[in-house]
């Protein structure tokens, strides 16, 4: 059962947002702030994709990254 391909696409899925998710909350607690807000732009034939976020801390934008 475990080696069928759809589980382990879903377990590899489950991973990795667990994975991002970790990474999102330790960015919040390195920069202090409360707020996680993530923006994402699908590409298109002009523009790439990109994942913008910002951390937020009292309504104040701290940090954010671009990916």
């Amino acid at each position: 059962m475990l080696a069928d391909p759809k589980v382990l696409s879903a377990v590899r899925r489950v991973n990795l947002e667990a994975s991002l998710l970790a990474l999102l909350v330790e960015g919040m607690n390195v920069h202090g702030a409360d707020t996680l807000e993530v923006r994402i732009a699908l590409g298109d034939n002009h523009a790439p994709a990109d994942i913008d976020i910002s951390y937020i801390a009292d309504g104040v934008p701290v940090a954010g990254e671009s990916l």
